[in-house]
């Protein structure tokens, strides 16, 4: 309990200071004036392609991870709790751990869940890294009159094809595995450390392991793997497209084939920042998106940030309630399992 109070305060604070520096930078007025004037059918159009997506994004690891024993309904929530956890741990990491233990509690085997989570997640990166690609089509149109969008552009892109690559060789190559394996241990077990990390060490030669066996045990669906990454790529190119309806909303129109730009904008933005060490990346990525949406839309600043909180309230704090909603109810279908459970057997002994 308290280590979540403790992420919950440290997302509170970074946020608080987030809106702090975007707010003292601009003018307070136009941005007010900007959020006055909005065109609310076009965010209620954006919001219903946000819960599509969160519909479909939940398909791919319920594919991975089907279980005869496992309800559709629990398999969605449990899919479905990764946006709280990732929007308040840094880096996006905060939501793995928690679904291997509410897989658990549905009986699905740690190993299972962690196996299934991690081929998921390598869906995931080759569904990112083939957008990234794709939008480097507009590579000219983003990073126009931009030098520094340039250099975040490219090192976006070569830090996810590294994490793809290293999630691959992970779970391919065992020669790989246990090079990686012997790197760590050398840095972990230096004299600087104490042997507080030798535990660390262990767990991740255990999760090498265990990927190793769930990329050979995915392997053997290739169908679900083929129908995991269409759903992930066709999740991610509408969550891309959202800010498209934002500009709307602001009465920025583009014509309608821009929204494919919009898609590559969003793409990098997300990519180039997505390892940033806070909660949800916060500040990162509203520099990212606030500097491709002045780019893109020719917009003063002030409107470019109005349109970055529009957006950032819908994909990332809308998007963590809904989140934990789904967390709840998962819970309280747990808790009522049990219950029923207990009375289950009550009623057993009782007989006897």
């Amino acid at each position: 309990m308290l280590k979540k109070i403790l992420r919950i305060s440290f997302f509170a604070i970074i946020t608080i200071i987030m809106l702090l520096v975007l707010f003292l930078a601009n003018d307070l007025t136009e941005i007010a004036h900007v959020l006055k004037n909005i065109k609310p059918l076009w965010l209620f159009v954006a919001f219903g392609f946000l819960i599509i997506y969160f519909i479909i994004n939940a398909f791919s690891l319920m594919i991975i991870i089907k279980d005869e024993k496992l309800k559709a309904v629990d398999s969605f929530l449990v899919s479905s709790i990764e946006y709280f956890y990732n929007g308040i741990t840094p880096s996006n990491t905060g939501s793995q751990p928690m679904q291997v233990v509410e897989y658990k509690r549905l009986g699905v085997p740690t190993s299972r869940a962690t196996g299934s989570l991690l081929i998921n997640s390598v869906i995931n990166q080759i569904a990112i890294v083939f957008l990234c690609l794709l939008s480097l089509i507009y590579y000219k149109e983003l990073s126009k009159g931009v030098e520094a969008i340039k250099i975040l552009i490219i090192v976006g892109l070569s830090l996810n094809i590294l994490v793809l690559l290293l999630y691959l060789s992970i779970g391919i190559s065992n020669k790989i595995k246990n090079v990686l394996v012997k790197i760590v241990s050398f840095f972990c077990k230096r004299k600087i450390f104490k042997g507080k990390l030798d535990l660390a060490v262990v767990k991740f030669e255990d999760f090498c392991k265990e990927a190793q066996v769930s990329f050979k045990e995915a392997f053997k669906h290739p169908i679900r793997l083929i129908l995991a990454l269409f759903f992930k790529t066709l999740a991610l190119i509408i969550f891309y497209a959202l800010p498209f309806f934002v500009l709307l909303s602001l009465d920025i129109h583009l014509g309608p084939k821009t929204i494919f730009i919009v898609i590559a904008m969003t793409t990098f933005s997300i990519a180039m920042t997505c390892f940033v060490p806070t909660p949800g990346a916060s500040g990162g990525i509203e520099f990212a998106f606030k500097s491709l949406f002045i780019n893109l839309a020719g917009v003063t600043s002030s409107v470019a940030v109005s349109g970055m909180l529009l957006w950032r309230l819908l994909t990332y704090y809308i998007l963590m309630i809904i989140s934990l909603i789904c967390y709840f109810i998962l819970e309280f279908v747990s808790v009522k399992k049990r219950r029923t459970s207990v009375a289950d057997s009550n009623i057993m002994k009782n007989e006897k």
